[in-house]
């Protein structure tokens, strides 16, 4: 398992400005974090040192501690899922996108099946789609038990809760490409990139 917790210097000015007696706000747009990135590619190498026929599936185990939990979580699932949220400009509705950036799930497909994100509220099993045990582990009594706290791309774009582009070839550093192949897929072409923000406000009482 791997926890996360807040940069300390950010923790410790944040500790400052509170026992000064300000109100401490937070905007945080969530994003591909390189941070947790190196936190999985370690676990993923890990992981790799174990013979494959002695082990059913490679999970990696992320857990948000600190201030923010709820911020680390979401950063969890974006970093893994290269995930963002769509907005269509005609119908108004927004949905999320799969891969749509770059993604830990793709690049360590040969090292994790998948991930469990969780906080000290709950979490939920991540499956990753491009792993060759991906259907194995959907069917596996792990899931089961995880009953619907499960996040699956296929299963969602399926039931049209979100965009899934893990079949886009492009290189997630040409926006505009990928955009252009997200439109096309769906034959929507007025699809847009959201941004996502974390917010709070706190205060020492």
């Amino acid at each position: 398992m791997k926890s996360k917790f807040p940069e300390f210097k950010k923790l410790y000015d944040r500790n400052e400005r509170l026992n000064r007696g300000e109100i401490v706000e937070e905007e945080t747009e969530i994003l591909y974090e390189n941070t947790l990135s190196g936190i999985i590619e370690k676990a993923a190498s890990q992981l790799d040192s174990f013979a494959e026929e002695k082990v059913d599936y490679k999970l990696v185990w992320l857990h948000a501690q600190g201030y923010s939990p709820d911020l680390q979580y979401k950063q969890f699932e974006i970093t893994l899922y290269g995930k963002i949220d769509i907005a269509n400009l005609v119908t108004k509705k927004v949905k999320p996108c799969y891969y749509y950036m770059a993604s830990e799930f793709f690049y360590r497909r040969t090292k994790i099946d998948g991930a469990i994100i969780s906080t000290s509220k709950g979490g939920k099993l991540c499956l990753n789609t491009f792993s060759k045990k991906y259907s194995a582990l959907k069917k596996s009594m792990l899931c089961d038990k995880f009953g619907s706290a499960i996040c699956d791309p296929v299963e969602e774009e399926i039931q049209g809760k979100a965009y899934n582009i893990s079949d886009c070839d492009d290189n997630r550093r040409y926006e505009s490409r990928v955009l252009k192949f997200l439109q096309e897929k769906y034959k929507q072409r007025y699809l847009t990139r959201m941004s996502s923000y974390h917010y709070g406000v706190e205060a020492k009482i």
